[in-house]
């Protein structure tokens, strides 16, 4: 569980290079709801990543549940600052 902590951290102090620490090579970002890869290793996600906190100085993830099993953790969070916007629910 510290290691999601952790980047946590990282994701809200804009640290890319800390937050990236955190995925193997790898990586893939994809959309659940249809199954599509939008990004395929840690460049790709570095990428995505790097315009994303550029374009979000304001940047902060507050969760507010977490649900861990086995080696998975599911995080509720409440975000604001995302590219400029007041706030943003992610389940």
């Amino acid at each position: 569980m510290d290691v999601v902590k952790t980047s946590l951290k990282a994701y809200n102090f804009t640290d890319i290079d800390g937050y990236m620490s955190y995925f193997s090579e790898d990586i893939e970002m994809k959309d659940y709801d249809n199954g599509q890869i939008n990004a395929k290793g840690k460049a790709e996600v570095r990428a995505i990543f790097e315009a994303y906190f550029k374009a979000s100085p304001n940047l902060h993830s507050k969760v507010i549940d977490r649900l861990a099993f086995d080696n998975k953790v599911m995080d509720h969070e409440y975000i604001t600052g995302a590219k400029g916007a007041d706030n943003l629910l992610i389940l």
